[in-house]
Order: C-alpha cells, then sequence, then structure tokens
C-alpha cells in the first residue's frame, strides 16, 4: 500500500474550500431532495453507499458517510416539515436492540478512538455511527412516510451502481498500471480510490441483488446481472481480493436453489474467462500490464505464493497483542489505536520473518525502519484491536 503524505490527507480547512464547498452544497440538495420526495430517501441510500466506497477526498473515504448524513438529514427535515404523520405503535423487537446496543458500542469505541489517537477528525465515526442510529430509528417508527422500494427495484438500483462502481474502479487500475508499470493498480490506492479491501464491499450486497434478477422475465436485466457477477469476478482476480472471493462463493453457495446448478456453472466459467483475461494482462499481452510474477505480491496459482506474507504476520502481531490485554481482546482499544498497538508486536516478528525485498513493491513502506511509529494494516488485524 502506498504511503499518503500529511499534507494531502483531509484537515478541517478543506471543509471551507471550493471543494468542500461543493460537496456541502451537493449534499444540502440531497437534503431538499429528500424532504420533498421521501420515496427517494432508499434508492439514494443504496447509490450513495455503493458508489460512494471508492473515491477518497483529502485522503479518506467520506463521501458515502457525508452524502449518508445529508441524505439522513433530509428525512429529518421531512419529519419536522409535516409533523406527526402515520406512526407504527410496533414492540420493540429485539433485532431491533441488537442494533442499538451495537451502534452504542461503535459511537463509544469510536469516542475512545478519537482521545486515544488525539485526533479530532476522527469524530467522524461518532457522527457516522450516530447518523446510522438516527436512521435506524426514522426507519423503524416512520417506515410508512419512507417506504422501501419493491425487491425487484432495489436489486436493479445495487446491480446499475455496482456495474457503474466496478467499471470505474477497474479503469483507474488500469490507468494506474499504463503510467506507473505493473504494480500501478496497487499504488493509486489511497490517492486516487480506496484500497481493494474497503473498495469491494459493494460486492457484499451487488451479489445478492444480482442472483435475484438471474431469473428475471427481462432478457437485458439477466444480461445485467451477469455483467455484475462477471465484473466482480474481474475484479477479485486483478485486485488479488480474497475478501471478493468470500462474498462471492458464501452468497453464491447460500442461494443455489435460486441460481439453479447450470447457473452456478454459468459463474465458474465467467471466473474462469475473468482469470485468463487476468493473466493475459499480467503475461504483457495487453497494454496495461507486464510480467511481474516474480516481485509483485499478486496471485500465482503456479508458483509458490508468498503474497500474504504480509498480511499474515500483521494478523500474528494483532493476535498477540489481543491476547496480551484482557481488556484489548474482550472491549478494544479504540478505533485507530491499532496503528500504535501494533507497532512493537510487528517490528518484533519482522525481526523473524521478514519477506524476500523481492516480493515488497516499490513505492510502498519499510515497516522495520526505525522512524516508523505508525502501523497501517488490514481490516481483520484492526479488528481485533480496535
Amino acid at each position: 500500500m502506498g504511503v499518503v503524505a500529511e499534507s494531502l490527507l483531509l484537515s478541517w480547512r478543506d471543509v471551507f474550500s471550493l471543494a468542500g464547498l461543493l460537496v456541502l452544497l451537493t449534499g444540502a440538495g440531497v437534503a431538499l431532495l429528500v424532504a420533498r420526495r421521501p420515496w427517494l430517501f432508499w434508492p439514494l441510500l443504496l447509490v450513495v453507499n455503493t458508489v460512494g466506497n471508492g473515491p477518497p477526498l483529502g485522503g479518506y473515504v467520506v463521501l458515502d458517510e457525508i452524502l449518508t448524513g445529508f441524505i439522513v438529514a433530509g428525512a429529518g427535515l421531512r419529519i419536522a416539515v409535516t409533523g406527526a404523520s402515520r406512526r407504527r405503535d410496533v414492540r420493540v423487537g429485539a433485532h431491533r436492540a441488537v442494533y442499538l446496543l451495537l451502534i452504542g458500542y461503535l459511537i463509544c469505541q469510536s469516542a475512545i478512538g478519537v482521545i486515544e489517537n488525539d485526533d479530532l477528525r476522527l469524530i467522524r465515526w461518532v457522527l457516522f455511527f450516530g447518523t446510522l442510529a438516527v436512521a435506524g430509528t426514522i426507519v423503524y417508527r416512520r417506515s410508512d412516510d419512507f417506504p422501501f422500494p419493491p425487491l425487484r427495484q432495489a436489486a436493479l438500483i445495487l446491480v446499475w451502481s455496482s456495474v457503474v462502481y466496478y467499471v470505474a474502479y477497474l479503469t483507474q487500475g488500469v490507468i494506474g498500471a499504463a503510467l506507473l508499470g505493473p504494480y500501478g493498480r496497487f499504488l493509486t490506492q489511497d490517492y486516487i480510490w480506496s484500497g481493494s479491501a474497503y473498495a469491494v464491499l459493494p460486492t457484499l450486497i451487488a451479489t445478492p441483488a444480482a442472483v435475484y434478477l438471474i431469473g428475471d422475465r427481462s432478457r437485458g436485466v439477466r444480461f445485467l446481472a451477469w455483467l455484475a457477477l462477471g465484473l466482480m469476478m474481474l475484479v477479485a482476480f486483478y485486485y488479488d481480493s480474497r475478501l471478493s472471493w468470500v462474498f462471492l462463493f458464501v452468497l453464491l453457495g447460500i442461494s443455489w436453489r435460486r441460481v439453479r446448478l447450470y447457473r452456478l456453472a454459468m459463474a465458474g466459467v465467467m471466473g474462469g474467462l475473468a482469470f485468463v483475461a487476468f493473466r493475459f494482462a499480467i503475461d504483457g499481452r495487453l497494454p496495461f500490464g507486464q510480467r511481474p510474477m516474480a516481485t509483485v505480491s499478486t496471485v500465482s496459482f503456479a508458483e509458490e505464493n508468498r503474497s500474504d506474507a504480509g498480511r499474515l504476520l500483521h494478523l500474528q502481531a494483532a493476535a498477540e497483542a489481543a491476547l496480551a490485554d484482557a481488556r484489548t481482546l474482550v472491549v478494544g482499544t479504540g478505533f485507530y489505536s491499532h496503528r500504535f498497538v501494533l507497532v512493537p508486536y510487528v517490528k518484533e516478528l519482522l525481526r523473524y520473518r521478514l519477506p524476500p525485498q523481492d516480493f515488497v513493491i516499490p513505492g510502498t513502506r519499510d515497516d522495520t525502519a526505525p522512524e516508523v511509529s505508525i502501523i497501517r494494516t488490514q481490516g481483520a488485524a484492526a479488528l481485533l484491536i480496535d
């Protein structure tokens, strides 16, 4: 992963810059749109939280959070203006109680993270989870005012959004590889697009939506569903995303009755074609790749795969840190505190398990350097600590 300079990160003055004011004006427009047309509440949420996962603003992937906040604000404005309307007197279910407990825990951990990191910018997570708490209450109490669209319409929104999103994701990777060399698709992460683990989260909701539309009566809709699945597979290969394959295999596996065996076989063929396209790109037969198999951390079924060396080392460091302190294991130490907690554990493990230097992507940081005081890791390791 590339290193983002402090000067490139979002700061408070960016909020009042031209770009910041443009984002705020766009958000205000979205809020007014929801207030005037409440039926757009759910469609806008689905689109924003699909396409907003990729492009960062000043080094932070906050576009989805900002626009979600404005959508919820628009719903609140609608309620404030129209007053009390049809309110469902529904008994609080166990699922809602669990949801509120989870949101409360996440807000507390976010607040602790602000204190532990001495960074007010992390208050974004307090605001975001607070927004989700308000959104949950609005949906629960005022679902008649903000109806969820029919399943087919919701699935179409998700599939179309995911197709646009993944085409853009692949395009920026191809351009990055053309400009920066075979590692370009990884080096653009944090600058142009979010990291591959975060960027593929739309697969979690786009896959069920595509499965739902596979048997649609419209040939165009069926084609769109298969296109979405094919793009998600291609992204999984191109960006070496294990999380994508977990989502795809699990979701397709539990949907086998709806998908049917011949469709699963077709999905397997599509996955094979995506892999062939990926290997052609790596072998240099397409204009955006060379053969970096001996130097870049990537998937190879023909050679020994050491691409997980760094990931597994960080995961082991996180496990050791969690087991060393019961509070860390059970409660956590606050959002983003893993950046400091993991440092001694990672450095100690690197003394014994340092991977060969020919597997370190040029442009990335050497975590063994004495001046390194912050460790950036993957979500699984951070989850154990935070």
